[in-house]
């Protein structure tokens, strides 16, 4: 929009106003992004999951607008939390600005592997790194756990989230795979974290954390051939 001139003589006021509004609002974003980089990713201890919970709330339910509603959930993401192996959470000063679940699972044959769910990042906070970081802190607890490999859920139509992943060196999984097959059952799908279940399909994904891990190991061996007969025992000779 145009700018109206003030009377000869008299400064462009309103557009010093807007450049000086501008320049303070690159100012502030510029500040913000320097206290993200200066953020640190650590575990929750359980006096946070209560802040982790009213923001996960705020993050992906936005649609629940009266404060019971928004307790209720908070609640309940907060026992789901409890569940869990570790919850990492990103703060900055005492702020919470991000958080991810971590779940270390026993896949029987296939070895231990690691879950990461519930990756959320401020909307202020976004575009700034720090989802990579809290998905590269659970990477490495759950090396520290033994798990072999990772794996997470993401909406097929989550374009930049996949990219993320893809980035990251996660693969698409096969969900009839032992590894796949573990993290398709309604403990991992289906609003089983206290959230409202996905609203679009979801695209398993996993990364080898170790040298060797092999992701697409059937779910179940193959049935082997049947071994051949014996063969009939011979007659007896005649007597002589």
């Amino acid at each position: 929009a145009s700018v109206a001139r003030a009377s000869r003589g008299t400064p462009w006021v309103g557009g010093a106003s807007t450049r000086q509004s501008v320049a303070c609002m690159h100012l502030l974003l510029a500040v913000a992004a320097s206290a993200l980089q200066g953020a640190r990713v650590e575990v929750a201890t359980a006096a946070q999951l209560r802040s982790i919970g009213l923001m996960r709330t705020v993050v992906f339910r936005p649609e629940l607008t009266s404060s019971r509603q928004r307790q209720l959930q908070s609640r309940a993401f907060v026992d789901a939390m409890k569940r869990k192996t570790s919850v990492l959470v990103a703060l900055v000063g005492e702020r919470v600005m991000g958080s991810a679940d971590l779940l270390v699972e026993d896949v029987g044959a296939w070895g231990t592997a690691s879950y990461v769910v519930n990756v959320c990042v401020r909307d202020e906070a976004r575009r700034q790194g720090l989802g990579r970081r809290l998905v590269q802190s659970a990477e490495q607890r759950g090396v520290d756990k033994g798990a072999e490999a990772m794996v997470l859920h993401v909406d097929v139509d989550n374009a930049a989230a996949r990219r993320l992943y893809e980035a990251m060196g996660y693969v698409e999984l096969d969900a009839q795979s032992s590894l796949g097959a573990h993290f398709t059952g309604d403990d991992f799908v289906g609003g089983a974290d206290g959230a409202s279940p996905p609203s679009a399909p979801q695209l398993l994904m996993a990364k080898p954390l170790v040298a060797g891990a092999a992701l697409s190991l059937p779910a179940s061996p193959p049935p082997s051939s049947p071994l051949p007969a014996p063969p009939p025992p011979a007659p007896p000779s005649p007597s002589l």
